[in-house]
């Protein structure tokens, strides 16, 4: 029992797009949307991406 691959790869891009986001102040999910569409498909990024950008 693990975590699976995509989950992770999501998470760890999810942290290091919120660090440069932090920094730049904007862009977080213009980056996170492809890398979210790359791992886990158009249908569940987009509300994956709406929940993350959430305040």
């Amino acid at each position: 029992m693990g975590v699976p691959v995509e989950v992770l790869l999501a998470s760890v891009a999810a942290f290091g797009l919120a660090v440069l986001s932090a920094v730049a102040g904007f862009g977080g999910g213009v980056l996170l949307l492809p890398v979210f569409t790359a791992l886990l498909g158009l249908r569940v990024a987009v509300p994956m991406l709406t929940l993350t950008q959430l305040p």
